[in-house]
């Protein structure tokens, strides 16, 4: 029998160590827009806190929109907008799909690309499962209100609704109504209501025609950047973007604020209101004293990170910490609980080869690597940023730069994985396709054969679930559970335990 050395063993038994770990999600969703107030309910803790941009959103947190108030949420290449009073929960969001839930209030959806796993939205009454690129309505009826009937339609697109009935096909302009108790359910011709009008509008204003070109469409915030700034093709380095509307003298990680974001750790939140891709994907550049984003390969798949800078700058604990943004072909070094696997997911679509970036995060690079410049942006004029209320860690792994031992006081365990929901649909793929006029209402769908067969009355051709946005307030509503926003408080930097190497060796520091 062939012997296996003692070296290959020790590795194989190191690195199933460390795809062992529970990493973090590499998906998320976005706040990208709040007209009003908002609130965020995390999956680990059951209260609601005042939400604003550029927050990450993941499996198991919630959103709600207040009285008077619109919010949008995008996750990749969706857009989720809600009305006043209404509610979303992430019930999924990974690899496999993403399900998103409504239990009250009113949805406009609107899909530009479908996730590789389909995408589901969930109602009190049935599923509805999005099958092409389009525009899409729910409503789920608001809380203490008079009993109404759920509708889920189709603006334009095509999906399937799954309920107590069995399983409809719905086409552009076209809705499904169901009453709580789901005894019948009707098909009947919709059209859109002042809140689509207004979620169509800002839909127009975020419809990317260069981006997509240079930006895979599972990065978060994309559709935002064709309107804050321009792309240019760069020597050696491809596509880049530049970001037009900028003071003279801004760098990157320069305006916004660090905030504790669960399981990640300290969280860049950029103030701008393109401000997410840009700090959780790719890489930062100076070209004639101008700053550009650099996305990275587009055929890679792109993976969230909470800031892609390395911190510079006082020892571990002390007050004053600095950071500088990563530049091209830099590897980030997670300051959190990681596993190999999870860091090659990370810097692929800039640092190809994986023994490197593995070897990186463990040990530091040869010392002649740095010899004339620590860090690709560290010469940059305005690169450096600091501040009192900084991270105060030197929290990204480099030369000289590791991480500091952690602490045995971590922070209450986040319940790792989305809550369950619908399965995904296979993969496929569609090209979108315009909105076409409201269809006539066709035959309502009769529910199956019983031994006393219900009747099923004709559909109106306007669902009366409809409920245009008036400028008066509503009556009171209290959502349940209802939001109480708080004001969020930034913990004191704690890190996370992360897997080490026993030998001393590579403990060394970059």
């Amino acid at each position: 029998m062939k012997k296996i050395s003692p070296l290959l063993a020790a590795l194989c038994a190191f690195l199933s160590a460390g795809a062992a770990l529970a990493d973090p999600p590499t998906m998320v969703g976005r706040l990208s827009l709040v007209e009003g107030s908002a609130s965020i309910r995390h999956s680990y803790d059951p209260q609601w806190t005042q939400g604003g941009i550029n927050f990450p959103v993941i499996a198991g947190d919630g959103v709600w929109s207040d009285q008077g108030s619109r919010t949008e949420v995008e996750i990749g290449g969706a857009e989720a907008r809600l009305d006043e009073t209404s509610e979303l929960d992430i019930d999924r969001l990974d690899e496999g799909g993403a399900a998103l839930r409504v239990p009250q209030g009113v949805l406009n959806l609107v899909v530009r690309y479908l996730p590789p796993g389909g995408l589901q939205v969930v109602t009190p009454v049935g599923q509805l499962s999005i099958r092409q690129p389009g525009e899409y309505h729910v409503d789920a009826g608001r809380p203490n209100g008079p009993p109404t009937q759920i509708l889920m339609g189709v603006l334009s697109g095509e999906a399937t609704f799954s309920g107590l009935r069995g399983v409809t096909e719905l086409h552009s302009g076209q809705g499904a109504m169901v009453p709580p108790d789901q005894s019948l359910l009707q098909v009947v011709g919709i059209y859109p209501t002042p809140f689509d009008q207004w979620a169509e509008a800002r839909a127009g204003q975020l419809a990317a025609s260069q981006t997509v070109a240079y930006v895979s469409p599972d990065v978060t915030g994309y559709q935002d950047l064709d309107n804050y700034g321009s792309w240019q093709t760069v020597p050696d380095y491809g596509p880049v973007w530049f970001p037009s509307s900028v003071a003279i003298g801004w760098a990157p990680y320069h305006n916004g604020h660090w905030a504790f974001v669960r399981p990640w750790g300290w969280t860049w939140i950029d103030d701008a209101p393109w401000g997410f891709a840009p700090f959780h994907y790719g890489r930062w550049a100076e070209f004639d004293g101008r700053w550009a984003w650099i996305p990275g390969e587009r055929h890679e798949r792109h993976f969230y990170a909470p800031a892609l800078v390395t911190f510079v700058g006082g020892e571990p604990g002390g007050a004053h910490v600095g950071w500088i943004a990563l530049g091209p072909h830099e590897v980030f070094h997670p300051y959190y609980a990681h596993s190999d696997t999870y860091v090659i997911q990370l810097n692929r679509a800039h640092f190809h080869d994986e023994h490197e970036i593995v070897r990186w995060d463990h040990a530091p690079p040869p010392a002649e690597h740095f010899a004339n410049n620590r860090w690709a942006n560290q010469g940059n004029a305005g690169a450096f940023a600091a501040n009192q209320t900084a991270p105060r860690q030197q929290m990204n792994g480099g030369p000289g730069n590791r991480p500091a031992p952690q602490p045995a006081a971590q922070p209450a365990a986040i319940p790792q994985g989305p809550r369950p929901g619908p399965q995904p649909q296979p993969q496929q793929q569609f090209q979108p396709q315009p909105r076409p006029q409201p269809q006539p209402a066709p035959a309502p769908v009769a529910a199956p054969q019983q031994p006393h067969p219900m009747p099923v009355p004709q559909p109106q051709p306007q669902p009366q679930q409809f409920h245009p946005v008036q400028p008066a307030p509503q009556p009171q509503v209290q959502p349940q559970p209802q939001p109480r926003p708080q004001p969020q408080q930034q913990p004191q930097p704690q890190q996370q335990p992360r897997r080490e190497p026993q030998d001393k060796e590579h403990q060394a520091q970059h």
